[in-house]
């Protein structure tokens, strides 16, 4: 049965080994992000690195952390309370939440505890039933309760955080552009040698 690589050969459509290759190579590393593309979407003759989103996040990492630096005492003081409190809220809802999911997985458990199977067949079904409500039960893990921290304190911490960010998605964003690089080289050199290949059955071909 043909597959989505060998089905244009199939059919007619695809009779140059170039192209059949050009094709095949969306399945590698260097072409993998065309592999759920149409089949006849175009190779581009360069891969441009898809850096925008480390570069708006660190440009927005940078300003954040000029913003903190800049705060007054009073200031960070505020920032810390305001950061504390939304922690304490969060805890709260977050165990609210599990409580609530843990009432209702345990009320469905009695349910199929209650249910009778109609036959022995059915019995592995009640099993499986029971058993996966109960690795669906929330665990005992709850957040920590967050520290209160004075502005100065917070202050630090938070420009500690953003400049390991900043770190993180600069090493990312480099990353990216490393792996641009090598892909346009291996898309160049098949190019080159699918060319030379042509060239050469053309040089058969007239002798």
């Amino acid at each position: 049965m043909p597959t989505g690589y060998t089905y244009p050969v199939c059919e007619g459509k695809i009779t140059e080994f170039p192209d059949f290759a050009m094709s095949c190579a969306r399945a590698f590393g260097a072409l993998i992000s065309m592999r759920e593309e149409p089949m006849d979407a175009p190779i581009p003759d360069e891969l441009i690195p898809n850096v925008k989103y480390y570069d708006e996040r660190i440009d927005a990492d940078l300003k954040r952390m000029g913003e903190v630096q800049a705060m007054t005492r009073a200031q960070a003081d505020e920032a810390a309370a305001a950061e504390h409190q939304a922690a304490l809220s969060s805890r709260s809802q977050y165990l609210a939440d599990k409580e609530a999911e843990a009432g209702r997985l345990n009320a469905m458990m009695a349910k199929v505890r209650a249910w009778e199977p109609p036959t022995t067949d059915h019995e592995p079904m009640k099993t499986f039933m029971l058993e996966q409500i109960r690795i669906s039960l929330p665990g005992e893990y709850a957040p920590a309760i967050p520290e209160i921290l004075d502005g100065r304190a917070w202050r630090q911490k938070e420009i500690d955080r953003l400049s390991a960010s900043v770190v993180r998605d600069r090493k990312y964003r480099d990353e990216e552009l490393d792996r641009a690089r090598g892909r346009n080289e291996w898309l160049k050199s098949l190019r080159v040698s699918l060319a030379l290949t042509s060239n050469n059955r053309g040089t058969e071909s007239g002798g």
